[in-house]
């Protein structure tokens, strides 16, 4: 069965809704929660040893700073200073690293463990972002209502498609010479095909070829209705990848394909494009 996608990039203002989110394609190595930090100067063995003799339990009291390089000897020196005294509390906890030829002793801040997450902050968070969604939904199948009536073109290789809002998306071979400003005309000789048609409601998938005009035209006036009250159309969601949120409305009911029998449908996104003058599509992908 041939499925395909369409990328519609249109004008509207949904980029209001987007709000940071996570991502599986963030680069975390491009926010680094660590920094190595490399002494200029050498320690000898035993006060090293004598150090990592001297290493207290860990105390959740460090704060992280990396903005000068931190001399372990200094330290070393400042701990064999006192006499006696109380032991003074550590910030942080030590490890040689073998590396022949030389050895290396590492400091390691000890951090603060992380404070208990609120929940209740959360929820409210989740809540507050799913009506930020809905509303952003709601208004940008609005503003995609005036496309109604109008059809968008796209030419790729031998193939060209027309994508008519709220109605459906065909293929089809255009004639080689088209007017300027004209939309490709369809080669009268070669083969079209419905890749997908909206959806309608059950009451209208009843209804048959021999029912009066007078439905019809009640139907008609139904449809109309709905489309001005800015309710979405049939199969049709948010979707929200990372930091990005668009429209997507899937048609299904096209001509049947000859290889597996069963309809053509296609999947429509609505991207918004800030800065954009007009309404285009941006991709087909089969």
């Amino acid at each position: 069965m041939r499925r395909l996608n369409l990328v519609l990039l249109a004008t509207v203002q949904l980029c209001g809704a987007r709000h940071p989110g996570f991502s599986i394609h963030d680069d975390l190595v491009a926010y680094p929660q660590y920094e190595i930090v490399f002494s200029e100067s050498f320690i000898p063995e035993h006060e090293a040893q004598a150090l990592l003799d001297r290493t207290n339990p860990p105390h959740p009291a460090y704060s992280a700073d990396f903005s000068t390089a931190s001399d372990v000897s200094q330290n070393v020196r400042e701990a064999a200073d006192a006499d006696g005294g109380p032991e003074p509390e550590v910030f942080e906890r030590y490890e040689v690293m073998n590396m022949n030829p030389a050895k290396y002793l590492c400091s390691i801040p000890i951090l603060e463990p992380q404070t208990p997450e609120n929940h209740t902050a959360t929820e409210l968070a989740k809540q507050e972002e799913a009506r930020e969604l809905a509303k952003a939904s709601a208004h940008g199948w609005e503003l995609l209502n005036e496309l109604d009536g109008n059809c968008l073109y796209f030419m790729s290789g031998w193939w060209s498609y027309s994508f008519c809002y709220n109605r459906d998306v065909t293929q089809f071979h255009a004639l080689p010479t088209v007017p300027n400003g004209q939309p490709p005309v369809r080669d009268p000789h070669t083969a079209e095909y419905v890749l997908g048609r909206a959806s309608k409601s059950p009451s209208q998938r009843q209804q048959t070829q021999g029912q009066q005009q007078q439905q019809q035209q009640q139907q008609q006036q139904k449809q109309q209705q709905t489309t001005k009250s800015g309710d979405p159309p049939a199969n049709t969601d948010l979707q929200i990848k990372g930091d990005q949120r668009y429209l997507v409305q899937r048609l299904d009911g096209g001509t049947i394909c000859d290889l597996t029998g069963r309809e053509r449908t296609i999947e429509v996104q609505y991207h918004c494009v800030p800065g954009m003058k007009g309404d285009r599509i941006g991709w087909i992908k089969e």
